[in-house]
């Protein structure tokens, strides 16, 4: 009779932390945890024998046991006859814009030029774009908007608006239903909270908060909420920022940043040529590089490779390399801070596109 061989499916992924080991289902969109033991084991013997594996690792016989079983029922590994070498995943980017993704912020003290910040991220080859209203818009603002938005330009996007009374439930459903490119539209500072649309992994989500966002101050956020477990989040990490890769940032006054919450400015979006302003300040690019394998404690947390980054609010505001200030995961002890965040998150599925921008 042949060899059997535990083998964990090539979507799930073990990352070590100090404390912890997670094991990203990349497929499913999950997360799990094991001893640091057993990633360990996973990773250095990836392809033993059963027989050999326990034999090497006798004086852990009984975790391993326990946890082969464990990841088996929950689907994240087989036993087969074969050796499967499953943890090597290739990290290439395959990102050929050069900027993929935008945000662009409006607020009640200055005027904004929908048209031209368009045409702008268009000509750059941006395709995901999020609008951030702090302020009440109207069904006359947001249609014409919507109209400016070529679906085979713009891929998807993300609408933040504050609660306006006239604008009805009725509306928004005839935005989404009308441009399928919209991913979600997500109105804060409403009376009550509440879901009036959301399909897992579906485009034309519409979810309402009484949560006030009345400034770019409500980005940065790092909680069980915003992790993006998926491949592209995964693989991006590796090599770049979760956040600040080939994205560039809009702010209420025109002015081009990395991200609109951010101080450095590298022009004016309703003055210069976009990409022009862009590519000559290599400091824009790069911020791409700052990875979470290079800051103090993310490089020690286990959610590090689907973790949405922030580089503008900093525990210590003088050190790049510093964890992010409203990040309440101490890899250390694996606790939350708060208590929402604390529950463990076996099979926790990520809904991403409606907390990543909500202060808590």
């Amino acid at each position: 009779m042949g060899d059997n061989y535990f083998n964990l499916h090539p979507h799930c992924i073990p990352v070590r932390g100090y404390k912890r080991s997670s094991i990203c289902d990349l497929q499913r969109e999950e997360i799990y945890y094991v001893p640091n033991e057993i990633a360990d084991i996973l990773m250095a013997d990836d392809g033993l024998p059963l027989q050999l594996l326990f034999e090497k690792h006798s004086d852990h016989k009984d975790l391993l046991d326990e946890h082969i079983h464990y990841l088996i029922e929950r689907g994240l590994g087989s036993i087969t006859l074969n050796p499967v070498t499953s943890l090597n995943l290739d990290i290439t980017s395959t990102e050929a814009s050069y900027i993929s993704n935008a945000i662009v912020d409006i607020d009640e003290r200055h005027e904004v030029n929908f048209n031209v910040i368009f045409k702008a991220l268009s000509l750059v080859g941006c395709r995901n774009l999020q609008l951030r209203f702090f302020r009440k818009s109207t069904v006359e603002e947001l249609t014409e908007m919507m109209a400016l938005l070529n679906p085979t330009l713009f891929k998807s996007i993300e609408i933040i608006v504050e609660y306006a009374r006239p604008i009805k439930d009725s509306f928004f459903e005839y935005l989404t239903d009308k441009h399928p490119n919209i991913k979600s539209v997500f109105i804060h500072s409403s009376p009550t909270t509440r879901i009036l649309r959301a399909f897992e992994g579906v485009m034309g989500n519409i979810l309402f908060t009484e949560q006030l966002i009345k400034s770019n101050a409500c980005c940065g956020i790092i909680d069980p909420f915003t992790f993006a477990v998926n491949a592209k989040t995964f693989t991006e990490a590796q090599q770049f920022n979760t956040c600040l890769n080939r994205k560039v940032g809009i702010d209420t006054n025109g002015d081009i940043k990395n991200c609109p919450s951010s101080t450095t400015v590298y022009g004016n979006i309703y003055r210069d040529n976009l990409e022009t302003a862009l590519r000559n300040h290599p400091a824009f690019e790069a911020m791409w590089h700052l990875k979470k394998d290079d800051f103090k404690a993310c490089r020690d947390c286990e959610h590090r490779y689907v973790c949405i980054d922030c580089r503008v609010f900093l525990a210590d505001p003088t050190d790049k390399l510093s964890k992010p200030l409203k990040c309440s995961y101490d890899p250390y002890s694996a606790l939350w801070e708060h208590e929402d965040c604390a529950d463990e998150m076996f099979g926790y599925d990520t809904i991403e596109p409606f907390y990543q921008t909500i202060a808590r």
